[in-house]
């Protein structure tokens, strides 16, 4: 991302401009979630007396209908989709529930409720379409004899519940049962004639409880109950139990019954007494304001009603004043201060009185407020970050097509409680003039704030502290040049829209390398919009005129590079504009894939991309709209010198260790790529050549390196490549160009036959003195395979593409390892009258076979191309078709020379009756075998090749312990 300098926020809005306590508007989105007469999932119509039962952060609305004979239970969306959640469930065992209630719902979505099994009424856990048993009436009540009665349980954000029962033994208790735990274990917290703190015994308990999850993981469950002391009098007090690990923990909160009171999500709870409103937890009780205090914005407290708490700890309550008037206040790190107050004038309306307040993890809160306007009663929902209000809807106002009834129809507007998410968004009911009622979600847009940092996942960036959530619109239109940080990678982030630009400044939405925003109604670039950085856009991109998508290069590969990857369509329109950053130089054969775009409709209206250097390298955007890539081209600077490149490694002295070959392709933008075959081992070797045409990879264990190097000498292609280990060269392969590029028809398309005569400067018995042969076969392309068998008797085989020159560089390991051939074969063309020429060296280290020496021999080869005979034209060519069969070596000493008659096409024969055959095949071109007896009369086996050029065939002996020599001519 470019930024000269760090860059304070001003983004433009309306909100920014409002004075404490005043009334503003601001962009909201009233959507229908289920409406009188529409089809009901359960079967039929929609009821009038639905009832928002939870909003989730997700922007999901659980609600219910309390029918004659069942309660239903809803799932549904800002888009009206509304689906059956509980009836018709069975729970654990496969066992159906009927008649629900339902008690608590959590953050992750899971309910804690009621229902009756055969009678029996039965606690379970709903998550999902899932119902899981959670306590049965009749089961064991944790040593306490058996549950008879189950109350309706609290439930936690992790699943675990608290709740009273009516048990056989004690006749009254308080249970916890941990949500985690499979199968579910109730453990007993109090129970009727346990010891209660400060003395005395519990008698009796509230059905009304509260558990939650500290920060430290430990559970507290919060009740009421009646005891008698140590004196026999009767008392009651409200308490806290540490539960879980071993027996529980009680406190006493505070003395007396009180029933209305609501926790957190940490462990600590709100509660009102006769005269004050007071935070606690485990540890005690703290007075909030009471009775006789001053209130905020004048008069005393004389009464407190309902409160609301998050996790920080802030606090919103109702309460009166000696004078009778209303207000709502709000209690953070021990100061309390007027949210709304009797008389407050917000825009056209006043307020006058105030329901449940609501107040959700970021200290958004909501409430609803009898309002007058100019004489005329009326009931409006407010949003509010503690200093400014926001009047989102109220009666009269148009709704669903129709208008919200007049606040004189009794439950014309409700806020439930349990509606205001972490959001922003809320859930209400209505009662519309048309005679439908419904339940709809807010939805407010979520702004940038002026002078925020720009980070995403900051509340005090957000308008009214509403951070973007699954359901929130997202604007950014600055009045001067601003970065809004997106979604971090790993953390995924859903809205429902983001638009950016508008504003006459520039507005950068900076999208976190390898975050996902998922936008179902799209992001949109307006004019002085841009969007950089690199994520997934799970949703619909649209550009318009003025626009930039500005992606930084800062290296060759991802994430180094930015790019944009949008699942849904994006619509291009504006500029693309590429810079590079931190130094970096693009090179010949590097891509960029910018864009990975699922569906692409228009291009950009212009192109912007970096110089590069060295000079001549251009950048190739043939594939901008297709692939989305655009790359280095260096095909001009490569091109003379591209193709395909053969040879041999030979070290000084050469060595098994230090033989090998190359085959390598040299594309014309500089990519080197193919593999070499190094001490009897095989490497996919690639390298992207410098601008130089040098280059260097390594390869193999221990690490070894290839230096490569392209260049032009005496206007021909050729190519260096030094083996090197730990910066000592051991082994080099110097090669011209083999092919421009393969050939479709090359010259040299047929077959060859070749001999290994034996090294005549090693005529020692501990060297094997076998003629060896093979078999070339080249094909259209060029491309030659060679199969043979070494004077020793070790077969082999190998293959690569012949030189413009017919030269075929040859390379094989064997021994394990332990040995080797390498040399050059020159083949000139495939009929017998073309010869083959070439030597090769042959090293074996190990003496371990037949021949205990080890082996250094040069072999100089012979042979010719190769074509099989039309009869009644033969193999070879004789007079009278006679020829001479000598042998020599192979424990065969002395045999003398026999005569032989190549009878047929293929096959030569004794002109004796003495055993002897040798025999060719259309099938194998030119190799042949055959036996024949020895002077001790023992059958021996031979195999060779037919050289038709030099009108014989020569071939390899093996015996017990030598190898021998056998030709036909």
């Amino acid at each position: 991302m470019r930024l000269a300098s760090v860059i304070p926020l001003f983004l433009c809005s309306v909100l920014f401009l409002l004075a404490p306590k005043a009334g503003a508007q601001v962009a909201i989105a009233n959507e229908k979630v289920a409406l009188t007469g529409e089809a009901d999932p359960y079967g039929g119509l929609l009821p009038s007396d639905l009832t928002v039962f939870r909003l989730g952060d997700d922007g999901t609305v659980l609600f219910h209908q309390d029918g004659p004979t069942a309660s239903r239970l809803y799932s549904g969306t800002y888009a009206g989709t509304a689906r059956r959640l509980a009836d018709g469930a069975r729970a654990t065992g496969n066992r159906p529930v009927t008649d629900f209630l339902f008690t608590a719902g959590n953050e992750a979505g899971q309910i804690a409720l009621m229902a009756y099994d055969g009678g029996l009424r039965n606690i379970y856990l709903l998550t999902g379409t899932t119902l899981k048993t959670v306590v049965v009436q009749g089961a064991d009540a944790a040593g306490d004899g058996e549950f008879s009665f189950l109350y309706d349980p609290s439930l936690d954000t992790v699943g675990n519940m608290a709740f009273k029962a009516d048990t056989t033994q004690s006749g009254f208790g308080i249970f916890f049962v941990g949500g985690t735990a499979t199968p579910p274990v109730v453990n007993k917290v109090a129970v009727a004639g346990a010891a209660a703190p400060e003395g005395g015994t519990f008698t009796f308990f509230d059905y009304r409880t509260r558990v939650a999850t500290q920060r430290d993981g430990r559970v507290v469950v919060f009740f009421n109950a009646a005891m008698t002391d140590d004196l026999g009098v009767d008392g009651a007090g409200f308490y806290a139990a540490l539960v879980g690990g071993g027996p529980p923990t009680i406190t006493r909160v505070a003395n007396g019954l009180h029933t209305d009171f609501v926790a957190n999500r940490v462990g600590q709870v709100v509660y009102v007494d006769f005269t004050a409103i007071n935070l606690a937890d485990v540890t005690g009780s703290t007075v909030l304001a009471q009775v006789g205090d001053a209130a905020p914005g004048g008069d005393t407290f004389s009464t407190f009603g309902d409160a609301a708490i998050n996790d920080a700890g802030t606090v919103v309550f109702q309460a009166t004043t000696t004078a009778g008037l209303p207000g709502l206040y709000v209690a953070a790190g021990g100061v309390v201060s007027q949210l709304a107050g009797y008389g407050t004038f917000t825009g056209a309306e006043t307020l006058q009185g105030f329901g449940t307040p609501q107040i959700n993890q970021n200290g958004l809160i909501a409430f609803s407020a009898d309002v007058g306007r100019g004489g005329t009663p009326g009931t409006s929902i407010y949003l509010s970050d503690g200093t400014t209000l926001v009047r989102v809807i109220g009666t009269d106002d148009a709704l669903a097509g129709s208008a919200i009834q007049p606040s004189a129809l009794e439950n014309a507007l409700l806020l439930a409680p349990n509606s205001l998410n972490l959001h922003g968004q809320f859930a209400f009911s209505a009662k519309l003039a048309n005679g439908k009622a419904g339940l709809f979600t807010s939805t407010p847009t979520s702004r940038l704030l002026a002078g925020g940092p720009g980070v995403w996942d900051d509340v005090a960036t957000w308008s009214y502290r509403i951070v973007p959530g699954p359901d929130t619109p997202v604007i950014a239109d600055s009045a001067a040049d601003v970065v809004l940080q997106g979604p971090t990678a790993p953390v995924a982030r859903k809205v429902r829209s983001v638009q950016v630009g508008g504003g006459t400044g520039t507005t950068t939405f900076h999208l976190q390398t390898g975050g996902t925003l998922t936008a179902p109604k799209g992001v949109t670039l307006g004019d002085h919009g841009v969007l950089s950085g690199s994520a997934t856009i799970a949703g619909n991109l649209t550009m318009l005129a003025g626009s930039r998508l500005a992606l930084d290069l800062a290296g060759a590969a991802r994430p180094a590079y930015e790019f944009l990857h949008v699942t849904g369509t994006a619509t291009l329109g504006g500029t693309l504009d590429v810079a590079k950053i931190n130094s970096f130089e693009p090179t010949r054969g590097q891509s960029f894939d910018l864009l990975d775009l699922t569906k692409r409709v228009g291009t950009f209206a212009a192109t912007s991309l970096p110089a590069v250097d060295p000079a001549g390298q251009t950048w190739d955007v043939t594939k901008l709209y297709t692939t989305g890539a655009i790359a280095v081209s260096g095909a001009t600077l490569f091109a003379p010198t591209a193709g395909v490149f053969t040879g041999t490694f030979e070290g000084n002295p050469v060595a098994p260790a230090n033989s090998g070959s190359l085959l390598l392709t040299l594309a014309p933008g500089g990519r080197l790529s193919g593999s070499i075959y190094y001490a009897g081992r095989r490497y996919i070797v690639g390298v992207t050549l410098n601008v130089d045409g040098s280059g260097t990879v390594s390869f193999g264990l221990p690490k070894k390196t290839l230096q490569v190097q392209i260049a032009m000498v005496n206007q021909v292609p050729q190519l260096t490549a030094t083996v090197s280990t730990g910066g000592v060269a051991e082994s080099q392969a110097v090669t011209t160009r083999a092919n421009p590029v393969f050939p479709v028809n090359s010259p040299y398309v047929g077959h060859y036959t070749i001999a290994l005569p034996p090294d005549p400067a090693h005529p020692e018995a501990t060297f094997p003195q076998g003629t060896g042969y093979a078999k070339v076969t080249v094909t259209t392309r060029g491309l030659a395979s060679v199969v043979g068998v070494l004077g020793d008797g070790t077969p082999f085989s190998a293959g690569g593409p012949l030189t413009t020159a017919g030269e075929f560089p040859f390379y094989l390991p064997a021994y394990a390892l332990k040995g080797s051939v390498v040399g050059k074969l020159a083949l000139h063309g495939a009929t017998p009258a073309d010869s083959v020429e070439g030597s090769f060296r042959w090293l074996k280290s190990t003496t371990t076979g037949k021949f205990a020496s080890p082996i250094d021999a040069t072999i100089t080869v012979f042979g010719s191309g190769f074509k099989n005979p039309v009869a009644p034209a033969k193999i070879l060519t004789f007079a009278n078709d006679q020829a001479a069969f000598h042998a020599v070596g192979g424990n065969v000493d002395p045999l003398p020379d026999k005569t032989v008659v190549l009878g047929t096409v293929y096959a030569f024969k004794s002109t004796t009756s003495e055993p002897f055959a040798f025999t060719f095949s259309a099938a194998t071109f030119g190799l042949g075998s055959g036996n024949f007896r020895d002077a001790a009369n023992k059958l021996r086996t031979m195999k060779g090749v037919a050289l038709q050029k030099q009108n014989k065939v020569a071939g390899l002996l093996i015996g017990t312990d030598q190898n021998g020599t056998f030709d036909i001519e």
